[in-house]
């Protein structure tokens, strides 16, 4: 929202800010096509993800999501790295923000 906007543009102001997106792979894609039950411990929520269409709608949605938040921060001036909870996330940290690792010994 604009008052969460306005803080970070400040804070980038005065800091080095980095934004990170993390994200699940059930985020950005749905799993394989199937009939697939879901539960917190109360409610059950029933997934069939056979169709193509719907599939790529996920995808897209998310695709969308992730392309607005990056374009918000660029405005605020913030780079933003995207790294999935499935990733190794010190090297991808380490490509992401520049840092080259010396491997001399």
């Amino acid at each position: 929202d604009a008052d969460c906007q306005q803080a970070l543009f400040r804070l980038s102001r005065h800091c080095d800010v980095t934004a990170l997106h993390l994200y699940d792979a059930l985020e950005a894609e749905l799993p394989p096509p199937g009939d697939y039950d879901l539960t917190d411990g109360q409610h059950r929520l029933h997934l069939a993800t056979y169709s193509t269409a719907t599939r790529q709608s996920y995808q897209q949605a998310f695709e969308q999501g992730r392309d607005e938040l990056k374009q918000a921060m660029l405005r605020l001036g913030i780079p933003m790295l995207s790294l999935a909870t499935d990733e190794e996330i010190l090297p991808a940290l380490q490509a992401g923000l520049g840092m080259v690792r010396d491997r001399r010994k």
